[in-house]
């Protein structure tokens, strides 16, 4: 069951969760050869909370490239793939079902961090926060906006943001934490946890989570319908590899 997880951990807690879980998902992320030594050094030297999320983040920024088309369920998989230990760490960290958060990001986003809401509604990110909803989860947002509901002014920023730098992560990251995989995923999974908190049962927090409150019937919705399927079909797919 989902808990309240608030409570601060000390530096060295951080540091060793953060190394374990990073060195880890270095082999699904396929991202830098060497990841070991180099963040045995890198911890060493900085660790502060700012300077373990930055150790971090450079993960962030070299991910594998996957061929398949954005809405081929195979891509939407392959996408999410590659933050198999990353969902899993924040999965165990507020106590959610497996598979919950690679269900969600593909329901949200197809797993893949630069997308912007297709109506330019100010949803960004692989988890499609809106500006309010990020800022009260501690996320760093681009421009002024604090609504937690459709703003068109923001979604076109945020679109010419995104094309000025032609997609390019870590640029945008330094703009708006929502394109943060790591960052943004740890606010998705502790909004989902105080949203089961306050419903009572995941289906309605998934609903919330989307809609602002619960629909009457949470599991009859589009939306909770594809986070179940695809986090089924990515619970599927990761243990057959």
């Amino acid at each position: 069951m989902p808990r309240n997880y608030h409570e601060e951990k000390t530096i060295e807690e951080k540091w060793r969760e953060a190394k374990n879980f990073t060195i880890a998902g270095a082999l699904t992320l396929g991202t830098l050869m060497g990841v070991s030594s180099m963040m045995d050094k890198k911890l060493d030297v900085e660790r502060t909370p700012q300077g373990i999320e930055r150790s971090i983040a450079n993960l962030n920024y070299s991910l594998d490239p996957v061929a398949e088309p954005l809405y081929s369920v195979n891509g939407k998989l392959l996408r999410a793939g590659r933050f198999q230990h990353l969902f899993e760490h924040f999965e165990n960290t507020y106590q959610l079902e497996p598979g919950i958060l690679a269900g969600l990001a593909i329901q949200e986003s197809f797993a893949e961090p630069t997308m912007l809401n297709y109506s330019n509604d100010g949803g960004v990110g692989m988890f499609q926060f809106m500006p309010g909803t990020a800022r009260n989860y501690g996320l760093n947002v681009h421009g002024n906006s604090t609504l937690s509901s459709r703003d068109i002014a923001h979604g076109r920023e945020m679109r010419r943001l995104v094309n000025n730098y032609n997609h390019n992560l870590e640029k945008l990251i330094e703009y708006d934490e929502r394109f943060d995989p790591v960052k943004s995923a740890d606010a998705a999974a502790k909004y989902l946890n105080d949203l089961y908190i306050q419903h009572g049962n995941l289906d309605a927090a998934l609903s919330a989570y989307n809609q602002g409150r619960p629909a009457r019937n949470p599991r009859s919705t589009r939306h909770v319908q594809g986070v179940r399927k695809y986090q089924d079909l990515y619970l599927s797919h990761t243990n057959n590899k």
